[in-house]
């Protein structure tokens, strides 16, 4: 192996062309947290819509509309790395994750009275507690939240 190959090493799940010298360590990992900020935000959207149309149908509706207001701003301001969004977009991570927690319980009960449908459900929800719960967790990082609060996040190479 000759010198001066480690400048050719891929970062795993990257392809080539998106590493550039102006990208950080920390721009990447914010750029995937943030889409799942957005995901999570439509889950916590249809959450909110299935119990408020429980209760009451027309207020449904303007409960599902505020929710998604709501949602886009702290998705916006989160992406934008606005000081104030960093604990409520963590926060949509998380109750997303309970969600898929729930889900994955209640699978694992279908699993235990024999019905082995819900084996793909468990396998499926279950995987994506422990994503939710790894990217709730990066709010906890000390280095996360120095990159977050940094404007210059290419101190954080």
């Amino acid at each position: 192996m000759g010198s001066g190959r480690g400048d050719q090493l891929v970062v795993a799940g990257m392809s080539p062309n998106s590493l550039t010298s102006s990208n950080s360590v920390f721009d990447r990992i914010h750029r995937g947290t943030s889409f799942i900020v957005f995901i999570d935000g439509l889950i916590v959207m249809y959450l909110f819509w299935a119990i408020s149309s429980m209760i009451s149908s027309s207020a449904s509706t303007a409960i599902l509309g505020f929710v998604a207001v709501a949602n886009f701003v702290i998705w916006s301001s989160y992406r934008n790395r606005t000081k104030w969004a960093y604990w409520p977009a963590a926060t949509l991570i998380l109750i997303a994750g309970l969600f898929f927690g729930i889900n994955a319980i209640d699978s694992l009960f279908i699993v235990i009275t024999g019905n082995m449908g819900g084996l793909l459900f468990l396998f499926l929800t279950g995987w994506a507690t422990f994503g939710s719960f790894r990217r709730f967790l990066y709010h906890f990082n000390p280095m996360y939240k120095i990159g977050y609060f940094n404007s210059d996040s290419n101190s954080m190479d």
